[in-house]
């Protein structure tokens, strides 16, 4: 059975509705203007982030913002009832460890790789039964590839730490003593 796609004016006023929503949400959480760009770049419409809106992030993530911009895409990454969240945020995740700050952004996914990995698992059904989850799937395992068998697109410093598929080592202590 073939499924019907909405009118094109329907789909304008559920996506028109979706943006008011989120900017209501924006104002009512009082979220930074970066922290609106993750949210924008993840929203759960179909469409892909745009490249303009995922520049911006990147640069973000070498400001004092990385840590909200990291708590949002994790938090989106984990959802369960939109396939569009997490699979975004993985779009997201691979542009901005090329053009962000990378050190830093795979540490963080290094911390939070289970949530990654689990959703090589991912299943969303919709209200057809049909299996809306698989793109998901799909773009968890290149991305968990890219991480670990991709070193031409990976960053010089970071490749090896990477492509080995080892966690990075910690960051040294500066209160601990000196070695000899």
């Amino acid at each position: 059975m073939a499924t019907q796609k909405q009118p094109g004016f329907l789909s304008s006023a559920s996506s028109d509705t979706k943006r008011y929503v989120r900017e209501l949400k924006n104002k009512v959480y009082n979220f930074t203007e970066m922290e609106q760009m993750v949210r924008e770049a993840t929203c759960n419409d179909t469409t892909p982030p745009p490249q303009a809106l995922m520049r911006e992030i990147a640069k973000g993530t070498f400001t004092v913002e990385f840590p909200s911009i990291m708590a949002i895409i994790f938090k989106r990454i984990k959802e369960k009832t939109n396939e569009n969240h997490p699979y975004k945020c993985l779009v997201l995740l691979q542009y901005i460890l090329k053009e962000g700050n990378s050190d830093m952004v795979v540490k963080h996914i290094n911390k939070h790789m289970m949530h990654i990995e689990a959703l090589e698992h991912f299943t969303l059904y919709d209200e057809r039964k049909n299996d809306v989850g698989e793109k998901v799937r799909n773009k968890a395992k290149d991305f968990i590839k890219f991480l670990k068998e991709d070193p031409a697109e990976m960053p010089p410093d970071v490749s090896v730490t990477r492509r080995s598929g080892d966690s990075l080592p910690e960051e040294p202590d500066p209160a601990a003593p000196e070695p000899n």
